[in-house]
């Protein structure tokens, strides 16, 4: 043991003696990957027939920077300069890389050029200008040296530029060997924090530096990772191509975005047995009710004539008796009808007021979730109130808020003292009718006169919507609202923000919105339908 650790010195020292005493000569050429986790359809013919002794000259690297570009398939576009880069550190320092290896190993289009003309210093500038003219992105990231605690973290999927400039790779081995390494855990600590996979990477120098002689010489770099590779989608995992790490599993099996009809009879045979005691249960209910409300009838208590009426009476004739038999008989008929009409209406009434109570839409809409779960997946979530991004993006022009456990304690019609800065900044960038609140309780047909709904209006100065539906089913008088207001006629450019799944976000998803979760209200929600919320479509963050 002791033998070999003194031969790996012998060789390490001959290499700092061979390194220090060869002569340096100028960098005329730059090594360059390029790899996008999304497949780029048609790039790779710039592989093949492709020499490593050959020279990219500048503009033909531009073009095919800018042709994988074209697609916009990346969630995230990072532009890293090493100033310093050579060909020779993807192969003395191959080791010193494993992360980047594997990044390019997942990669469904990945380049490679050992030689590419020096590139000018403002060449990542013109490339991320032709970006942000091609693809929406939502921001622009910018870090220096290598200090990973620069990196802002985001939690939503909208796309970024992130434009990395490294170090400046120092000459001397041994500093140069720890300083790879140490790029190798940068980059990975970077892209561990971007919340989506789908990534499209340019890596190279636009900072020349002087070179050993040797590094003029052909050689490939990472050989292994650009052999044999096929335009497919990799990452695909339904197709025939080996897992990375994990087994191909979908969350939820045979989920389509075909609409169900509840008398389908695949769907009538899956869910039988829930259908059949939604009936029973209903049917029982309407039943205790009909029972509570022939309890409620009074009696009706014939007058009985009293002894001195009996006295005093003459006994009437077979005509008088004839006329008075049909009078009863009118006024029984009548009385019936009047009573049958009173129970109905009694009936009636009993039934509005508990279907209001406990939100027929909701409750119908909470069954498709049974044939289409994604109606429950939020666009971003956030844990509170406090941590919502503001702006949502670009495209956003209008809000609806909930109200009770939002950004309201349940029940108060004011804003939770700890959200008082962000309520303020979240009014200042949608004013005026851009902002609404839409709650199922004030505004909706539970709130008489609206009194409450005017309450709040007057307290926090945001409108309230006034409907007739509860939530989710209410989305049509929120695009009138807006449509009216002149803010906007497309629910793409609506956000719905709330911490209900069943409702809030579920109505985001059927108008087509941006939803947002508020995962953790000012109160924590105890009912049942929070927990199990919670429970299937909660995924801890």
């Amino acid at each position: 043991m002791l033998l070999k650790s003194l031969v790996s010195w012998v060789v390490f020292l001959f290499l700092c003696t061979v390194e220090c005493t060869e002569e340096l000569v100028a960098q005329q050429n730059v090594p360059a990957i390029l790899f996008s986790h999304r497949v780029s359809p048609g790039l790779l013919r710039y592989q093949k027939n492709y020499e490593p002794r050959a020279t990219v000259q500048v503009e033909s690297f531009k073009l095919i920077a800018k042709e994988l570009l074209d697609f916009c398939n990346s969630d995230a576009y990072i532009f890293i300069n090493v100033p310093g880069l050579r060909k020779l550190d993807f192969v003395d320092y191959a080791d010193e890389l494993p992360f980047l290896q594997r990044y390019v190993n997942s990669s469904s289009t990945k380049l490679k050029f050992e030689q590419v003309k020096s590139l000018p210093s403002d060449t990542y500038t013109e490339l991320i200008s032709y970006t942000k003219e091609k693809c929406q992105f939502e921001g622009h990231i910018r870090l220096s040296g290598n200090n990973s605690d620069d990196f802002s973290a985001y939690i939503d999927t909208g796309k970024r530029i992130i434009e990395m400039n490294y170090s400046l790779l120092p000459t001397e081995l041994s500093a140069r060997n720890e300083s790879i390494s140490h790029f190798d855990k940068y980059l990975r600590e970077i892209l561990a924090q971007i919340p989506s996979p789908h990534h499209t990477i340019f890596i190279t120098s636009l900072e020349p530096q002087l070179v050993p002689e040797k590094d003029r010489e052909t050689m490939e770099i990472l050989p292994e990772l650009f052999k044999d590779v096929k335009d497919v989608e990799k990452n695909n995992m339904k197709l025939n191509v080996a897992p990375l790490v994990h087994k191909y599993s979908p969350k939820f099996h045979v989920v389509d975005d075909v609409q169900v009809s509840i008398f389908d009879d695949d769907f009538l045979q899956n869910y039988k047995g829930l259908l059949s005691g939604i009936v029973v249960v209903s049917v029982g209910y309407i039943g205790w009710l009909v029972t509570q409300q022939l309890q409620q009838q009074p009696s009706r208590n014939e007058a009985k004539p009293s002894h001195e009426d009996k006295k005093l009476s003459r006994k009437p004739t077979e005509d008088e008796k004839d006329t008075n038999n049909g009078k009863e008989k009118e006024e029984q008929i009548s009385d019936a009808v009047s009573n049958a009409k009173g129970f109905i209406a009694n009936i009636r009434s009993v039934l509005e007021r508990k279907a209001r109570a406990m939100n027929l839409s909701g409750t119908v809409n909470a069954l498709r979730v049974l044939y289409k779960p994604s109606l429950c997946t939020p666009k971003v979530v956030i844990d509170t109130f406090n941590q919502l991004p503001i702006p949502i993006n670009e495209k956003i022009k209008a809000i609806v808020l909930d109200k009770d456990n939002c950004f309201a304690y349940p029940k108060k019609n004011e804003v939770w003292h700890e959200y008082e800065d962000k309520w303020h900044s979240l009014k200042e960038t949608y004013p005026g009718r851009a902002l609404l609140i839409v709650s199922n309780s004030a505004g909706s047909s539970d709130d008489v006169g609206y009194k409450e709904a005017k309450h709040i209006e007057d307290t926090i100065g945001v409108h309230v919507l006034r409907h007739t539906v509860k939530k989710p089913g209410c989305r049509e008088e929120i695009l009138e609202y807006f449509k009216e207001h002149n803010i906007t006629n497309d629910p793409q450019e609506i956000a719905v923000i709330g911490d209900r799944l069943f409702t809030d976000i579920m109505m985001a998803n059927l108008m087509g919105a941006y939803g947002v979760w508020v995962k953790e209200g000012v109160s924590p929600a105890t009912g049942i339908a929070s927990r199990i919320e919670k429970g299937l479509f909660g995924p801890s963050r």
